[in-house]
């Protein structure tokens, strides 16, 4: 059986633009059915909130918009994705997101209590059973007092969609 890290599927490759509008339309149902921001938040001022494989910045610029005051923070594996989330935030004059490419396979760089929120959608999708526990823990000490790791997964289910094969 095939794994995500055996073969990168057209499915998961930001640069395929069937992808890109699969993202975005997950990204509308996702905006349509959820707060963008979970009512748990603190309220203060300084928010500081992460994106963890954040793609083309769908979530980072409806928070940027909802929240000017909070700083928002991507990262994602490809440079493709980081290059075209920064060029969307630069355009839309949102000046509260920054982007860097970065692996959460491969462990994240970010000091302890730093963000308030840290956000996830679909990482099953690329994880291994293996990397879950290690980056859970990171993503643990990287959340201040109070902070909300909200994690969002679909369940997997049989489909005749070619996409799914």
């Amino acid at each position: 059986m095939f794994t995500a890290s055996d073969v990168v599927y057209p499915i998961l490759d930001p640069t395929f633009a069937a992808e890109a509008a699969r993202l975005w339309s997950q990204h509308i149902a996702l905006r349509t059915c959820l707060d963008t921001l979970p009512s748990l938040l603190p309220e203060t001022l300084s928010l500081r909130l992460l994106d963890l494989a954040c793609g083309a910045g769908n979530w980072l610029l409806d928070v940027a918009f909802e929240l000017p005051e909070a700083e928002v923070v991507g990262i994602d594996p490809s440079l493709a994705n980081i290059q075209y989330a920064h060029a969307r935030a630069r355009v839309s004059l949102c000046h509260n997101i920054s982007v860097s490419v970065m692996d959460l396979r491969s462990g994240l760089h970010f000091p302890h209590d730093s963000f308030d929120l840290i956000c996830g959608h679909f990482l099953s999708a690329w994880l291994t059973e293996e990397q879950w526990l290690p980056m859970l823990t990171q993503c643990r000490s990287f959340l201040r007092p109070h902070g909300v790791l909200r994690l969002i997964e679909a369940e997997a289910g049989h489909c005749s969609s070619p996409a799914c094969e």
